[in-house]
C-alpha cells in the first residue's frame, strides 16, 4: 500500500488518533514546522518545533507503511494538554516529493484534539481575518 498524501487525507476527512504523547497522522508529508500552543496559557508562547534530526529530543518520527507517528518527548498526554479546546497543533508541511523550497507548496494542517475521544480531526488551517 502507497502512503496517502496531505490532500488525500482531507478529500476523504480522515482522522488521526493520539495516545499518551503519540500522534498517528493518515498520510506521509515532509515536515517543515510544528506549532504547539495553549489557548489559555498566560504566556501566550507557543512551542516551534523546526528540528526533526535524530539528535534532538523534542520530537521522534516513524514512518509506518500508511502513516507517521510523531512522538511530542516534551508531553504526557497531548490530548490532557490540547484537548478540550485548551491549545493547538499545526504542522506546516508539504506533499512528500514536492519542492519544499517553494512557498506555494507549503500546506499549513491543523489537528484538534477532544478530551472525550483519542479521535484526532485534521484540517486545513486557515487563520481568521
Amino acid at each position: 500500500m502507497s502512503p496517502r498524501t496531505i490532500q488525500q487525507a482531507l478529500d476523504a476527512n480522515l482522522k488521526g488518533f493520539t495516545i499518551g504523547r503519540r500522534l498517528s497522522i493518515p498520510f506521509h508529508c515532509e515536515l517543515i514546522s510544528i506549532l504547539v500552543g495553549k489557548h489559555r496559557s498566560f504566556v501566550g508562547t507557543p512551542d516551534i518545533i523546526t528540528d526533526f534530526s535524530l539528535s534532538q529530543r523534542e520530537i521522534s518520527i516513524v514512518e509506518r507503511s500508511n502513516r507517521m507517528d510523531l512522538y511530542f518527548d516534551r508531553y504526557e498526554s497531548l490530548q490532557a494538554e490540547l484537548g478540550h479546546w485548551k491549545g493547538t497543533l499545526i504542522v506546516t508541511c508539504c506533499e512528500d516529493g514536492d519542492d519544499i523550497f517553494e512557498p506555494k507548496n507549503h500546506r499549513r494542517i491543523e489537528f484538534v484534539f477532544r478530551d472525550d475521544t483519542s479521535e484526532v480531526t485534521i484540517r486545513e488551517y486557515r487563520e481568521e481575518p
